[in-house]
């Protein structure tokens, strides 16, 4: 039996302005993880920002729900 895919949300990039020193420091951190700069960005930096933002949201909803 095939497993369907789950369909991910469309997905936006956005931009951020680093000097070139501090891009180069974090190219080489993400060289010596092996995985691409926006990877490192996400997962060190935002995830936790955005998972945050996500359960203040989810909490803010469900208080504007209630009868």
């Amino acid at each position: 039996m095939r497993r369907r895919k789950k369909r991910s949300e469309p997905k936006q990039q956005i931009s951020i302005l680093v000097t070139q020193s501090d891009w180069v420091l974090i190219r080489d951190e993400a060289a010596r993880h092996g995985m691409p700069i926006t990877k490192l960005c996400l997962n060190w930096w935002m995830m936790p920002h955005i998972e945050k933002l996500r359960r203040e949201s989810k909490r803010h909803e469900n208080n504007n729900h209630r009868p």
